[in-house]
């Protein structure tokens, strides 16, 4: 009996014609350019929307996992020995290879994908939609009183009144008080800063220079069709803020944690 070798790789022995259906899909792709077309379409309606497990099954996933994982160790990995890890780098390389935007596409289209990029990464496209902003992020001191996180000082004034008065509160950081808004044509979230149990009010802390900003006026109009009445904001002028000296003192006394930043400039203030 005569053995047939495959018509595509001419090394592996064939049935029919092919020795695999990759073979046999890399013929078809290279003889019938609308087949890859179909294929593609095909695989979507059964793929789109599924998870690797859902798609092959949680062993088959498992494999597939490892194998990619396998792909990318070492000098397979795009950025080996850090050669994306900085960005003055990053930019440097691109440059000297011709691979940024503009030197692709001319400035026009370079500009058109960089929107595009951003329409698709703002609003609820964003990974950070309905969420807090990460804890650091922003100019304000920051850090944890007593165990409870702050953004400011004006928080910090607020978590420590409350403390001292026997007033009970808990963080406003949750899905049950996020307000939906629309600020320049964009879906935007916000929270809230303390909730009062004992009160049933939803207490947001602002100073009151930034009261008069357009986007703060916009989701606060938003928070208050939501919660009505039992939102109100409380600014800089209803309470004392805490200085220096009370920030040494917390700090001595083990409640106060500040983030490395803000020790340096709680130092330099004790020079």
């Amino acid at each position: 009996m005569i053995k047939k070798k495959c018509i595509e790789c001419k090394i592996k022995e064939a049935k029919n014609k092919f020795c695999s259906k990759h073979c046999s899909n890399i013929y078809r792709h290279k003889h019938n350019p609308l087949w890859h077309k179909k294929m593609i379409i095909a695989a979507a309606k059964v793929c789109k929307g599924k998870t690797i497990e859902e798609r092959l099954g949680i062993e088959r996933a498992k494999i597939f996992k490892h194998k990619q994982s396998l792909s990318h160790i070492g000098k397979r990995n795009a950025n080996f020995e850090g050669k994306y890890s900085k960005f003055e780098g990053a930019i440097k390389w691109q440059k000297e290879h011709g691979h940024t935007r503009i030197e692709k596409y001319g400035e026009e289209r370079a500009k058109q994908i960089n929107e595009k990029i951003k329409q698709k990464i703002s609003g609820k496209n964003s990974v950070r939609y309905g969420k807090s902003p990460m804890p650091g992020s922003g100019n304000g001191w920051n850090g944890w009183y007593n165990g409870y996180f702050f953004r400011s000082l004006l928080e910090l004034s607020y978590i420590k009144y409350f403390l001292d008065n026997n007033i009970k509160f808990q963080s406003a950081e949750t899905k049950e008080f996020m307000i939906e808004y629309i600020h320049n044509g964009k879906s935007k979230t916000y929270k809230p800063d303390f909730y009062l149990p004992e009160q049933d009010l939803i207490i947001e802390c602002k100073p009151k220079s930034l009261l008069t900003i357009k986007e703060n006026i916009i989701k606060f109009e938003y928070a208050k069709k939501k919660f009505g009445n039992k939102f109100i904001i409380k600014t800089d002028k209803t309470i004392s803020l805490v200085n220096f000296k009370e920030l040494l003192e917390m700090k001595k006394s083990g409640k106060l944690k500040l983030r490395d930043k803000w020790n340096k400039r709680l130092e330099e203030y004790k020079i």
